[in-house]
C-alpha cells in the first residue's frame, strides 16, 4: 500500500519573497545540522548548481537532492536522498503563499516506496520535519533574520545594508532590490534612506528596512 505524503504547514512573519529567500539561500543558517545531517556538527549545507549539498569540515560532500522545479517566490521541488543513493530518492515540495502580512509555508514529502521500510522512514521524517520547520519559523521572526533577506548585514532592528544596482539619490524611496537566492533571483521591496553622490548604475550600499505593506507590489523609485 502506498503511504500518503507528509504534509506540514506553518505561518511565518514575512512576505513570500522573503520567506522563500530565507528558506533557500539561508538554509545553512537555520537547518539543525548537528542532529539532522550526514556529517554532523561543523558541516554546512547550501544550494549549489541545482542541488542541495552538505559539506563536512574536511571538504567531503554529500548531495541531499536535485532541484526539479524552481519558481520563486512561490514554490520549489526537489528529489530527496540525504546519505542515500540518487536512485533511492523521495520527493519534497515547499510552497509559499501570502496569508495577510504572513506567509503560509507548506511542505510535502512523498515517495516512500523507495525505502526498504517505507513506514519506518515516514515515521522518522514525521518527527524530523516539525523540528526543521520550527527552527526555520524562528529564524524568520522579525528582528532575528531580516539582515539575511538581501545577504547584507543588520543591526538587529530590522535595518540592514543591501547592494542596489542603481543611482541612490538622497531621501526616502522604495527600491526593488534584486537578490541572489541560490538557484534563482527574487524581487524584494525596501524603503531605503539613500545618500547623494552615487553615480548611475553604481553598486551602492544603502540602509534599508523591509516594508511588508509594499512587498506584494511591483515598485520602483
Amino acid at each position: 500500500m502506498t503511504l500518503p505524503p507528509i504534509h506540514r504547514e506553518i505561518l511565518v512573519d514575512a512576505p513570500p519573497g522573503v520567506a522563500f529567500a530565507l528558506f533557500t539561500s539561508k538554509i545553512g543558517d537555520w537547518w539543525p545540522l548537528d542532529g539532522l545531517s550526514v556529517f554532523g556538527a561543523g558541516a554546512t549545507v547550501a544550494f549549489e548548481d541545482g542541488a542541495l549539498v552538505e559539506r563536512s569540515p574536511d571538504g567531503q560532500a554529500a548531495e541531499w537532492g536535485q532541484v526539479t522545479s524552481w519558481l520563486p517566490p512561490g514554490e520549489f521541488s526537489m528529489t530527496w536522498h540525504p546519505g542515500r543513493d540518487t536512485l533511492a530518492a523521495s520527493q519534497v515540495t515547499v510552497t509559499f503563499r501570502a496569508a495577510g502580512d504572513q506567509t503560509l509555508v507548506v511542505l510535502e514529502h512523498a515517495g516512500w516506496d523507495v525505502f526498504a521500510d517505507p513506514a519506518a522512514a515516514r515515521a522518522e521524517y514525521e518527527h524530523g520535519w516539525p523540528e526543521v520547520l520550527r527552527l526555520y519559523q524562528a529564524y524568520t521572526a522579525p528582528g532575528r533574520s531580516e539582515a539575511s533577506e538581501a545577504g547584507g548585514t543588520g543591526d538587529g532592528k530590522g535595518f540592514h545594508d543591501v547592494l542596489v544596482a542603481a543611482s541612490v539619490p538622497a531621501g526616502r524611496w522604495v527600491w526593488r532590490v534584486r537578490t541572489g537566492i541560490g538557484l534563482g533571483e527574487g524581487l524584494l521591496a525596501y524603503r531605503c534612506g539613500g545618500s547623494a553622490g552615487f553615480p548611475p548604475a553604481s553598486r551602492a550600499s544603502v540602509r534599508c528596512q523591509h516594508d511588508k505593506r509594499l512587498s506584494k507590489e511591483r515598485l520602483t523609485h
